[in-house]
């Protein structure tokens, strides 16, 4: 079977520390996958794949385009001239998220070449649940976004749900994904639950330093609302005051202004230290020196940040929303606290790391970390996905698992 596969990245730019869970799962994906099926990949210069896999890498067709626009143009031409060497062959497209640019060259692809297209949906936003009025009032609130982008993903979200009704199949990495899926009206039959897999990845050298566990805290993600940047502060601010010298290292992206303005009007700077964009090596690195995960995040589908800490023997203290329960509900070493209870998260966590209660926390944390690796496997998921994809390709009836 021969897949075309439509990776364009809305975050990395080339730059592979920038790219978040849904980019991870593909490049993860691409490795079991690869030894099931021939995949294709249509990518923007420069290529984040390629910096995994390697410049001989030529199942990777790479476009150099200035925008996104510019590379879906390129994009179907590519496909176009393909089909009419009679070169391209493909059984089936698959798109590995469902951002916009990404699902309208799916759907066209799919339509020039006349074959049947497979999506994933990783998580569906809180303002993609609601109205027209709704969504766009907490796309301003929750997500941060000004009042023009808060009205350009508002309407993109019409246009993608019309994309996403037209596709043979949506995978989602959780129950609680596909819950959100059919809550907007698509049919049960087309969604089918993938569970992502968990990779633990080791430091290329663990010095004396990083078993002194300096740092109380860490947070790791976007540093926007949704992901719960504003919310780890408050939560932050709350146990500075129980433990004055409590530092909480913040992981990802550049810091926004808002950000800044809100831990020195806080007087929290010497109680907060950016790493911004960490290299795999250096956050395990970071993670092995940290006491506690802190992630209060809103918006998840599966969440690799959570496993990534429990493999380090790191234990999590993170809000209690439907994929984080799902996921994770299973491992006593993630505490979980009602979404938007600040003052029980502080509470908990002041506890943890006062009167040894952190080492009686993390006791037996090691049984949890192998059932992880049980739970979630890469080599599951590619086996899983190809089996949909086949389905689909062959026009055979797909089955739930």
């Amino acid at each position: 079977m021969k897949v075309l596969a439509s990776f364009l990245s809305p975050f990395a730019g080339g730059n592979v520390e920038k790219i978040w869970g849904g980019e991870r799962a593909f490049i993860e994906l691409i490795k079991p996958l690869r030894a099931l099926t021939s995949i294709h990949v249509i990518e923007r210069k420069p290529s984040v794949l390629k910096l995994f896999f390697g410049e001989s890498s030529g199942w990777v067709f790479e476009i150099n385009a200035k925008s996104r626009i510019e590379w879906l143009i390129k994009a179907i031409v590519l496909v176009f001239r393909l089909n009419r060497k009679g070169a391209s062959g493909y059984d089936v497209i698959y798109c590995y998220n469902h951002s916009l640019v990404n699902l309208m060259f799916a759907c066209l692809a799919s339509k020039r070449v006349k074959r049947a297209f497979v999506v994933t949906v990783h998580h569906i936003e809180k303002y993609q649940t609601v109205g027209l009025r709704k969504g766009f009032k907490i796309a301003r609130s929750l997500y941060g976004y000004n009042v023009k982008d808060a009205f350009s993903v508002v309407f993109s979200w019409r246009i993608i749900k019309i994309l996403l009704k037209q596709a043979d199949a949506i995978t989602v990495p959780s129950k609680a994904t596909a819950t959100d899926l059919l809550s907007l009206g698509f049919s049960q039959e087309r969604i089918f639950v993938v569970s992502n897999g968990i990779t633990h990845e080791e430091p290329e050298s663990r010095p004396q330093s990083m078993l002194s566990k300096d740092l109380d805290g860490i947070y790791i993600g976007r540093l926007t609302p949704n992901k719960g940047i504003f919310d780890v502060l408050l939560v932050w601010k709350s146990v500075v005051e129980k433990i004055p010298g409590a530092q909480l290292a913040i992981v990802g992206d550049d810091v926004p202004q808002a950000v800044q303005s809100f831990i020195d009007q806080n007087r929290l700077g010497k109680n907060v230290i950016f790493f911004r964009h960490l290299s795999r090596s250096e956050l395990s690195e970071a993670l092995y020196r940290s006491k506690l995960l802190v992630l209060p995040t809103h918006t998840e589908g599966f969440c690799f940040t959570v496993g990534k800490a429990l493999l380090h023997h790191v234990p999590a203290v993170v809000y209690d929303i439907p994929a984080l329960h799902e996921v994770y509900g299973f491992s006593s070493y993630v505490k979980l606290i009602r979404e938007g209870d600040v003052r029980s998260m502080s509470e908990e966590i002041v506890n943890l790391l006062s009167n040894d209660g952190l080492s009686a926390f993390s006791r037996g944390i090691e049984g949890s970390r192998l059932k992880l690796l049980r739970k979630y496997s890469w080599h599951k998921t590619a086996n899983d996905l190809y089996r949909i994809l086949f389905s689909v390709a062959h026009g055979f009836p797909l089955k739930q698992n």
